[in-house]
């Protein structure tokens, strides 16, 4: 007997379900599914930055992989932020 028929996962599912399982993908990066809506809402991408002045205000989105407050950083927090970029 062949085994039941499953719908096909759409490709933004199938790189959620490799985050949720493993914490990453080999397919595609989250960001990449998300990148037209963050560019209507003016967020650039990390590889865009290198292209802006010195100082430019800018609106960054990405998946946080490493936070740390360093008790002599007089309570500033750096955050390393990954996009699909």
């Amino acid at each position: 007997m062949p085994p039941p028929g499953l719908p096909v996962m759409t490709p933004e599912r199938e790189v959620e379900a490799d985050y949720d399982s493993v914490g990453l993908s080999l397919k595609a990066h989250p960001f990449r599914f998300l990148r037209d809506d963050l560019r209507a809402l003016a967020v650039v991408s990390a590889a865009e930055l290198a292209t802006l002045p010195d100082q430019a205000p800018v609106r960054i989105a990405g998946l946080v992989l490493v936070r740390q407050r360093p008790a002599t950083a007089k309570g500033t927090l750096f955050i390393t932020l990954e996009d699909e970029t």
